[in-house]
């Protein structure tokens, strides 16, 4: 097991270096976006209090990118074959797409938006009034929060191993999906249950989707 374990972290760490090798440029062009964005919208509105409210935003646009750039030898088949001929088993490309997207996104949150927005309250103190919404950035005391962005993650998870070259399609069908399931339950669904049901619904779809997910990668590359 220490052995088969070993040989997945080396696969792993050479997949790694390989993307980032390859898409450097991209994820570089993500970090000044993600820290120059809340710099310029402070600017532009002349208050903290703007790229400050920005913060679940922000992380879905770093997780949405890293997801589509990780993936995005599936949407095309030149690049797939020559993904698929490297000495890289399924669990290894699977492990790495789930590990880059979440904790590269995280990281680009934390490292790039936080001092970023650091650097916008000392441009633009914000009103006292205002000081619980930084504190609530700063802590995300908000569990609801995490499993809410996750299970974001995990909906984009999917649209990105089976949309291929009809991603943009697959991103409209899975934000009309959201748009009625939340119409749905702000009909249906008492507003003192709302946030239960949200919860547990994220919660499925991170487990559903994060399983599933290695199937359908799976399924893929034994078709390709």
């Amino acid at each position: 097991e220490v052995v088969v374990m070993k040989d997945y972290l080396k696969q792993l760490l050479q997949l790694f270096r390989k993307h980032y090798a390859e898409h450097r440029y991209a994820y570089i062009s993500l970090m000044l976006g993600i820290f120059g964005f809340p710099l310029l919208m402070a600017f532009l509105t002349k208050t903290a209090v703007t790229p400050a409210t920005m913060y679940v935003a922000m992380w879905l646009i770093a997780i949405v990118v890293t997801l589509h750039i990780s993936t995005s030898w599936l949407r095309n088949r030149y690049t797939s074959i020559l993904a698929n001929t490297l000495p890289v088993s399924v669990g290894v490309r699977y492990g790495f797409i789930l590990i880059n997207s979440i904790v590269t996104s995280a990281l680009l949150f934390f490292v790039c938006y936080l001092p970023s927005l650091a650097i916008t309250k000392v441009l633009f103190p914000p009103a006292p009034e205002f000081d619980w919404v930084f504190s609530d950035i700063i802590f995300l005391s908000n569990y609801h929060a995490y499993f809410g962005i996750l299970g974001t993650h995990a909906m984009l998870l999917i649209v990105n191993l089976i949309g291929g070259r009809r991603i943009f399609i697959t991103y409209l069908v899975a934000i009309l999906i959201a748009i009625v399931v939340q119409i749905a339950i702000g009909r249906y669904i008492g507003i003192e249950y709302r946030e239960s049901y949200k919860l547990v619904g994220n919660i499925l779809l991170i487990f559903v989707a994060w399983f599933g997910g290695y199937f359908i990668l799976r399924n893929y590359q034994i078709r390709s």
